[in-house]
């Protein structure tokens, strides 16, 4: 089973998919391996959106496809391709990559995460560094919209963290009607 947990920063997607990889006994999964994180840096420091674009849709399918070939426990991803297409998308990348499925599987499940607005923005304050992303999105409130707004064109479950546990026990009663089809 492949699960993907995605939603904008600091709204609680790495302790969701922790929690959900451990009650199904999967592994949740980044999907920008730590090998990667030099290149990372290189590639955030372009100005160009499109090499940003590229350089994580290149991190996500070669964590995919590496994964998903040799697994037969549930893998949770915290951020899947759907987190690299909103986030783009809303920041301008002009790629059109509409086929990327024809080479990346789908999800069984694909949920993103929100929480109220002045909570998320309170977290993401909080937080000691910001990395451009996370700038750009306290600097223009417009882009957060965007992001939601495909996240929501491109058919993916909403769940509205404004409590941890009930958002957890809302993907686990999904995920038990899925597995009783």
């Amino acid at each position: 089973m492949l699960i993907s947990v995605d939603g904008i920063d600091s709204v609680g997607k790495t302790t969701i998919a922790n929690r959900i990889a451990k009650s199904l006994g999967g592994n949740a999964l980044k999907c920008v391996p730590v090998a990667l994180k030099t290149a990372e840096q290189y590639f955030m420091a372009q100005d160009s959106i499109d090499s940003k674009f590229l350089f994580y849709l290149s991190a996500y399918l070669s964590t995919v496809l590496d994964v998903t070939r040799s697994h037969d426990r549930p893998i949770i991803f915290d951020r899947y391709i759907y987190s690299n297409l909103a986030y783009h998308r809303a920041f301008g990348a002009k790629l059109d990559i509409r086929h990327i499925f024809e080479i990346a599987p789908v999800p069984d499940y694909a949920v993103y995460i929100t929480c109220p607005k002045e909570r998320w923005r309170h977290l993401l304050s909080a937080k000691p560094e910001l990395d451009w992303y996370e700038a750009g999105l306290l600097a223009d409130p417009g882009k957060v919209e965007r992001i939601e707004s495909e996240f929501s064109a491109m058919g993916l479950r909403q769940i509205i963290n404004d409590n941890l546990e009930t958002a957890i026990c809302q993907i686990q009663a999904d995920l038990g009607r899925l597995q009783e089809r």
